[in-house]
């Protein structure tokens, strides 16, 4: 059976990832691991490298292999290979929205990510945070059908889901899906930690069918699960956020936060797609009235929320 596009893709940038390392080379389990490959496959594509060569391409004219006893891959490109090729804006930008697409882990993305950003100038950044938000790119999981199936029905899965303290199997009821930066987002109760659980789709290793013997407890809806993205992550939510000045100083204020390349709308109005995270919360409440939110509601409502809880903390404070 071929290799889909997308697992062709994870394999090629394993086989870069080994290069990157050089003589160092890397232990074959744990690089399927990193690129969510299984070692069977991933040996199976270091062969065919050799297999399919013929007389005018020849794979061993640009890239060579070696496989120790001890299972450790080393890479080795021909030489002039692996010096650095030119990308322009555009190139960079096509290549940062197909990692949105590949379920990499968060820092080998974000390692990725970094050296593609250094490429780009303000201007292709910004065109590139556009692009993004426009896409709002659907990640392509392997159980996806599985889980929308598990949502529409009110049925339970028996998850393999690797955590902190490693994998570990785990009995869900899903209640929501999003999908956010290429990733997909699972929200559920989990029935061994009887509590509602936050799960990322790439720490996902098997799935299957579970027949639920007791009721679920609450857990987050699709909005509730956005909302719990937000306050986890540094992103940006694709979520329009504008906001007034209610004075001069709030403009300065606004200049310093953003940038001074901000557009202003009439009567001081800026809007944007931001990260309606807490960061954002606090500072708005540190404008002390000079930067007032017009939407979304539930950002203004957090806002109140937190200066009526600053203004509990001062005033106690001022009597005690």
């Amino acid at each position: 059976m071929k290799p889909q596009l997308l697992e062709t893709t994870r394999l090629f940038l394993a086989v870069e990832r080994a290069a990157d390392l050089g003589e160092v080379g890397i232990e074959l389990g744990e690089l399927a691991h990193e690129f969510g490959l299984g070692v069977d496959v991933l040996r199976q594509f270091l062969a065919a490298l050799d297999d399919t060569a013929d007389r005018t391409a020849s794979p061993d004219e640009l890239i060579d292999w070696t496989l120790d006893e001890d299972e450790r891959l080393r890479v080795y490109y021909a030489p002039g290979l692996d010096k650095e090729i030119p990308l322009g804006g555009d190139e960079a930008i096509a290549l940062m929205i197909g990692l949105d697409r590949l379920g990499l882990s968060s820092e080998r993305q974000a390692d990725l990510g970094a050296q593609l950003l250094a490429r780009l100038s303000a201007a292709e950044a910004e065109r590139l945070l556009g692009i993004r938000h426009r896409l709002m790119v659907k990640a392509q999981h392997r159980w996806r059908s599985e889980l929308d199936a598990a949502l529409e029905s009110g049925s339970g899965l028996r998850i393999l889901y690797e955590s902190a303290s490693g994998r570990q199997w785990r009995r869900i009821a899903p209640s929501a899906t999003v999908d956010y930066d290429g990733q997909l987002y699972i929200g559920a109760w989990c029935f061994e930690r009887q509590a509602p659980r936050l799960f990322r789709g790439d720490r996902l290793f098997q799935l299957e069918a579970y027949e639920l013997h007791e009721p679920a407890g609450p857990s987050l809806d699709q909005q509730g699960l956005r909302q719990r993205l937000a306050e986890l992550t540094d992103g940006q939510l694709n979520e329009r956020i504008v906001l007034r000045c209610a004075d001069e100083d709030g403009r300065w204020m606004v200049e310093d936060y953003l940038g001074p390349k901000v557009r202003w709308g009439k009567g001081g109005v800026i809007s944007f797609h931001g990260f309606a995270g807490q960061a954002l919360v606090n500072w708005i409440v540190s404008c002390t009235g000079s930067v007032v939110v017009e939407s979304p509601p539930r950002l203004a409502q957090r806002v109140t929320e937190r200066a009526q809880a600053v203004l509990v903390a001062l005033v106690g404070e001022s009597d005690g």
